[in-house]
């Protein structure tokens, strides 16, 4: 989901500084009741990642999760969710001494299969929608910064903010806690935990890659519950003549 993002933003603003690169991040998580996978692709066709310039970005989208609400044969079912979906947005980066900043706006199209189905939810099939993003690394010094990352889909009516400070080692690795809120019509969860970033390692015939990983509790306020979350996530550099 969208922590991946968050974590793409912090692995490719740390890859070797080249314009014209696009960066390949894929991702998994969840927990209990919740599962994603989205593999996005960022391009910086003017300048090198951490720096001033425009910003596209592509992102497919799978996800299961569940929900409590009252429908017509029951006031506290379990709605089953599962969706596909692919996003495209385009931006602007601010970056300087600070760190860097940006603004993205696309589309976002979903398709949403619920059991059983729900009335009064906004996800369906075959839905278009646009969206906004907004994403940012503060440098507090030699070693401390932050990052985060919001977005909203119109719509469904969903929003995601995160934060995510750390301490950078001298081996470059960022360790440090995960906060996170989501909603929509349907939910909301609150998350806290670890986050891993900046693991970076060869593979033979490959090349090189970043990585990161997260863990931790995730509260569900429809069904007053604290389950636990994790993902784990890689970023590799391609080239436009490959990998």
């Amino acid at each position: 989901m969208a922590n991946l993002l968050l974590a793409n933003l912090a692995l490719w603003v740390s890859a070797p500084a080249q314009a014209e690169q696009m960066y390949l991040s894929i991702g998994v998580g969840g927990g209990p009741k919740n599962a994603w996978n989205w593999p996005t692709l960022t391009w910086t066709p003017f300048n090198a990642a951490g720096e001033t310039g425009l910003i596209v970005r592509g992102s497919l989208k799978a996800e299961a999760k569940t929900y409590v609400t009252a429908i017509p044969a029951r006031d506290d079912a379990q709605i089953w969710v599962s969706g596909i979906g692919l996003d495209g947005e385009m931006g602007w980066q601010v970056a300087g001494d600070w760190g860097q900043a940006a603004m993205l706006a696309g589309i976002a199209w979903r398709d949403y299969t619920l059991s059983p189905e729900d009335p009064n939810s906004k996800l369906g099939p075959n839905q278009l929608h646009g969206r906004v993003s907004a994403q940012g690394h503060l440098v507090g010094g030699e070693n401390w910064g932050g990052f985060w990352y919001a977005d909203y889909i119109s719509g469904v009516n969903e929003w995601f903010a995160e934060a995510r400070p750390y301490y950078q080692f001298e081996n470059g690795l960022k360790l440090g806690p995960e906060l996170s809120l989501s909603g929509g019509d349907d939910y909301l969860h609150a998350r806290a935990g670890v986050s891993v970033l900046g693991w970076e390692f060869d593979l033979p015939w490959v090349g090189r890659f970043w990585a990161g990983g997260s863990a931790g509790a995730l509260w569900d306020t429809d069904r007053s519950r604290i389950e636990p979350y994790g993902a784990i996530h890689l970023t590799r550099a391609v080239t436009f003549s490959g990998f």
